[in-house]
């Protein structure tokens, strides 16, 4: 082999190059990098700068909806405790209500009884009247007025009762 070989050149040229262009390019290279790492550092701190402000905005949402349910049950419990008092004060009052009209009604049918026995009494006096009336005209051709039947059955009536007891 001779020196003066053309690939022989052309490799040494190559690596000639290559140790020349070494330092140069390592500086760039070197410096580029670190730019691009300082970027991704910057990225990455800021995503965590991020991460760390969604976190606690996270934190504060959950801390206000637990909060939030807390409520809401307190204001299902007291709504529920309301109507309950509700329905109780309205039981109470239809309760004293439905007594009234219970305590009106057997009056009311009290009343309606005793016109009724008083009716009863006088249609059943009238009647006893008329009968004795004509008993004592037809049987015995005597005229007596109301007035003197009644005084003699109520006589009658209390000799009855005196006799019993």
């Amino acid at each position: 082999m001779t020196f003066f070989n053309e690939q022989f050149w052309i490799a040494l040229s190559f690596i000639t190059l290559v140790i020349l262009s070494y330092r140069p390019l390592k500086k760039s290279i070197i410096s580029t990098l670190d730019s691009k790492i300082n970027e991704i550092k910057e990225q990455i701190e800021i995503a965590a700068k991020l991460k760390s402000e969604a976190q606690n905005t996270f934190d504060i949402l959950e801390k206000e909806i637990a909060s939030f349910e807390e409520q809401k049950k307190n204001a299902i419990k007291e709504a529920q405790m309301k109507a309950n008092e509700i329905v109780e004060s309205k039981t109470k009052e239809m309760n004293l209500q439905i007594e009234r009209m219970t305590v009106l009604a057997e009056k009311s049918i009290d009343d309606i009884k005793i016109k009724a026995c008083q009716k009863i009494q006088e249609d059943f006096v009238e009647y006893v009247i008329l009968i004795v009336t004509t008993y004592l005209s037809t049987q015995h051709g005597i005229d007596f007025d109301d007035q003197q039947i009644i005084k003699h059955l109520i006589n009658i009536d209390l000799k009855l009762y005196i006799m019993r007891y």
